[in-house]
């Protein structure tokens, strides 16, 4: 995703509608590598028709083993920084 436009998605059904809205619209993704955090996963995806510059990192908030949240961030940074601001809420 550009930058300076934003995918979040609050529960599960909104994931689901994010999903099947991208169905035969977009390349293949792959997941290059995925670390836990907790209750965040943090994946860092590649679609290879972009070429291997354009990566950008998922937030996966997971719940009684679902996916409860997703969002999306440009860097790792900014994702580091999502988990840790997901942290410090539920403490």
């Amino acid at each position: 995703m550009p930058e300076d436009i934003r995918v979040d998605c609050a529960s599960p059904d909104d994931i689901v509608d994010l999903m099947r809205s991208w169905k035969g619209q977009m390349p293949d993704v792959l997941v290059v590598k995925w670390e836990t955090h907790d209750k965040q996963v943090l994946a860092r995806l590649r679609q290879p028709a972009w070429g291997d510059d354009a990566d950008w990192y998922q937030v996966l908030t997971v719940d009684s083993d679902r996916i409860v949240r997703l969002e999306d961030h440009p860097t790792h940074e900014s994702a580091m920084g999502a988990i840790r601001q997901a942290r410090a809420a539920s403490i």
